[in-house]
């Protein structure tokens, strides 16, 4: 397992992994009154220079192609196609079913077999909005996205901005061992939360007013792997590799 400097996907052998692309939510910012030009083509050419550069041979994406729930926009029936189409070109694709993909399906047809959770080499790939099979137990390490990681940093001025982040935890075994009525202790995964690939998708701020309100135990996340984590004793990594630290350390108290 590869973490590529500067970018939010993850190499693993020759593959790949990319989570949270959210293609069509120009559409929405659109809705808004936001108007922003298409970014699908940008994307695509971005992940086709990744693998090149790199020399892989597999794109995964582990969910949330697509960003209109429920339903699906014009621009992304016509775009998302187009879009794998693209990487194709450079690659063999896979793609994981995340919250947004509702449609996906009947968008891709035949092209792409739609999959739920993929294992490769000791390593499991999910989305992170639904429990997992409990075959993830035989691994080294889970991943998911889903939680669009970030950070927030602020100064005695009160300026804020966020950062997007990498998350490595530890499952808890309380919480693990109850939904899957694990009897005999085992080592459990350790748990890697992908920051999302489109930065545009917007994100939760972990350290900031989300975890004063979230700070129940250690219950921090959107999905049911990410809030089964010790999350205020994970390690945050930005993008360029910094580790900032344990995330207990993190929270702004003001």
């Amino acid at each position: 397992m590869k973490f590529i400097n500067e970018e939010p996907c993850i190499i693993i052998g020759r593959k790949l992994i990319v989570a949270d692309l959210h293609l069509g939510i120009e559409s929405k910012f659109y809705k808004d009154g936001i108007k922003m030009p298409s970014q699908t083509k940008a994307v695509a050419e971005k992940i086709r220079r990744l693998v090149e550069e790199y020399e892989l041979s597999e794109v995964i994406f582990i969910g949330d192609i697509k960003h209109e729930v429920p339903g699906t926009s014009f621009q992304e029936q016509r775009e998302i196609p187009e879009f794998m189409d693209s990487v194709k070109k450079s690659a063999k694709v896979r793609v994981l079913s995340g919250n947004h993909d509702g449609d996906i399906e009947r968008m891709l047809g035949n092209k792409i077999k739609i999959e739920k959770e993929i294992k490769t080499r000791n390593i499991y790939l999910t989305h992170g909005h639904i429990w997992p099979d409990r075959k993830f137990l035989e691994c080294k390490t889970i991943i998911i996205g889903h939680e669009h990681p970030q950070i927030e940093f602020r100064d005695a001025l009160g300026y804020r901005f966020t950062e997007q982040v990498w998350i490595r935890a530890k499952l808890s075994w309380p919480k693990i061992s109850k939904q899957y009525r694990l009897k005999k202790k085992i080592m459990l995964p350790e748990l890697v939360i992908m920051p999302a690939f489109n930065r545009f998708s917007g994100g939760i701020s972990l350290n900031g007013r989300y975890a004063k309100t979230k700070r129940t135990g250690n219950a921090i996340g959107l999905g049911p792997i990410a809030r089964s984590a010790n999350m205020r004793s994970s390690d945050i990594y930005l993008l360029d590799g910094t580790h900032l630290g344990k995330l207990k350390d993190l929270v702004q108290e003001k």
